[in-house]
């Protein structure tokens, strides 16, 4: 911290604490022979400027006013004991905020920029953490959130341009029902596809939303979504019979599979 911070505080501490000199020292620095200080700090003044080096004049000014509030008013504090009164209010206010954005998710709007910047910084770690450990959480990480540097709250006034964009289609089924649909299509074009078969109209045909809307013709007329890939169906079916089937073969579809996916891909254009 400052050196003229750390000798205000030296002299406050002195004039509230008649033990402060005796137990901590007269001075924050070392000493020469003849008892002046000097310019190099002592071993517990330089451990007091350590401590207090991420801390802001408010917060010191703070920690000093809380001092009339300890239970005892007639020894100092330890460095640690003094941190925790600079930034006490700072970590309610961040608790309180914080709690609240978990518990009422993204309708919250943060008044508290300390607190806004914290979850910006670590809303991974409080949404997938356990509930009970936030507190603990917050307590070990606030010091590292620099405050000359921090984020201005959002304007909630504006909305945000993620709220307007239409929600894709890709989001309706997962990617694990998409790709094992896809894998029992592709295998089905495969096998079946003509020489001159529109390559580009089946690129598009399997993107994300191209995919979603294929499976919503399927399911609109009450065909069974595939549960896994048809590499790993046909294995299973392989294993069952025992038999080495080729892999490029129409006998690797049961007869209810390949029906399916040749008469639908076929309605959609994708075999022509």
């Amino acid at each position: 911290m400052p050196t003229k911070w750390l000798d205000a505080l030296w002299l406050k501490m002195s004039a509230i604490y008649p033990a402060w000199n005796n137990i901590v020292g007269l001075h924050p620095y070392v000493l020469d022979d003849q008892g002046e200080p000097t310019t190099e700090l002592s071993a517990k003044g330089a451990v007091w400027s350590q401590e207090l080096a991420n801390l802001t004049g408010e917060q010191i000014k703070q920690g000093l006013a809380n001092l009339k509030n300890r239970s005892e008013k007639s020894f100092p504090p330890t460095v640690f004991e003094f941190v925790e009164l600079c930034t006490g209010n700072d970590y309610e206010d961040v608790l309180d905020a914080i709690m609240c954005r978990l518990q009422e998710g993204e309708s919250y709007k943060f008044t508290n920029q300390l607190a806004f910047n914290f979850w910006q910084r670590y809303s991974f770690d409080l949404n997938t953490g356990n509930y009970y450990n936030v507190p603990k959480l917050i307590k070990q990480n606030l010091d590292y959130i620099d405050k000359s540097s921090m984020f201005p709250l959002p304007d909630y006034s504006v909305k945000s341009l993620e709220q307007k964009k239409p929600v894709q289609k890709a989001v309706r089924y997962n990617r694990k029902k998409r790709k094992a649909f896809q894998s029992h299509m592709f295998a089905c074009i495969a096998i079946n596809k003509p020489l001159d078969y529109d390559k580009k109209k089946i690129d598009k045909a399997f993107s994300a939303p191209g995919t979603c809307d294929l499976i919503d013709k399927f399911k609109e007329q009450g065909l069974e979504m595939p549960t896994r890939p048809a590499k790993q169906a046909w294995q299973a079916g392989k294993e069952k019979t025992n038999k080495l089937v080729h892999k490029t073969k129409l006998d690797k579809y049961t007869q209810a599979i390949k029906t399916v996916f040749y008469n639908f891909c076929q309605q959609e254009g994708l075999l022509s």
